[in-house]
């Protein structure tokens, strides 16, 4: 049976954290460009010039800077037009303990104080 949430409420597990262009994001597969939007535990929204199908699970390279990429495997859970424009805003999940593990590093990496020496 499907679960149903009010209007606005959201079935979200985890926060999201806004990027803000500190990681990078690549479809390990495909040349098709995306924008990392945000991440949390559990996922990660992406904004692409293409849609992507509802279930499509996809193999990503996620970059957090000065650190080797990280590999990880995510099920695309929507997606949607931005109106009048070319952009599709999707929500990938992560698919495996691999994945999360590389999503908490990325999370700990974008919420890590900064230390200043000197």
């Amino acid at each position: 049976m499907p679960e149903h949430t009010p209007t606005g409420t959201s079935r979200r597990q985890f926060p999201r954290i806004p990027v803000q262009d500190r990681l990078s994001i690549a479809f390990a597969d495909l040349k098709t460009p995306a924008r990392l939007r945000d991440l949390s535990l559990g996922g990660f929204g992406l904004e692409t010039p293409v849609p992507v199908s509802v279930g499509e699970r996809r193999l990503f390279r996620i970059g957090i800077s000065g650190e080797p990429q990280l590999l990880a495997t995510a099920r695309a859970t929507y997606c949607r037009q931005v109106p009048g424009e070319e952009r599709h805003i999707s929500g990938w999940a992560a698919e495996s303990g691999d994945a999360t593990r590389v999503l908490a590093d990325a999370v700990a990496s974008l919420t890590r104080e900064p230390t200043f020496e000197g």
